[in-house]
């Protein structure tokens, strides 16, 4: 997640990166794919057997994900060159509840006879 939170446009040390050119000046929604993507793969991540030290992983995945979503938000507030967004912690629960559905999922099939849960 820290790679590519590193490899924002808004980032002005990471500005001369040749397909940063474009995205600087113009808002995309591909951030927001971004968030949701990240926010997915963790929280299934997290919802692997043993990965928390909660007796119940989707549950402990779905509270550990949505602190870590506000609290990115909240710290980027007080930083000049960031901002907190809306539009970012929406994003971010959205790849959680991806995230969770897809756990579920997996872990019904692999009930009625299909691949392991995870």
């Amino acid at each position: 997640m820290l790679v590519l939170g590193l490899l924002s446009p808004s980032l002005p040390v990471l500005s001369f990166l040749p397909w940063h050119s474009g995205l600087v000046e113009q808002p995309s929604m591909l951030d927001k794919f971004i968030h949701a993507f990240l926010f997915l793969v963790q929280t299934v991540l997290f919802a692997r057997p043993g990965a928390l030290p909660t007796g119940r992983s989707v549950a402990g995945a779905v509270l550990a994900s949505g602190i870590l979503s506000v609290a990115t938000e909240a710290m980027q507030a007080p930083i000049p060159t960031r901002s907190a967004d809306w539009g970012d912690l929406i994003a971010n629960f959205c790849g959680v509840f991806l995230g969770v559905s897809w756990v579920l999922f997996r872990a019904r099939r692999g009930r009625l006879g299909g691949n392991s849960p995870v």
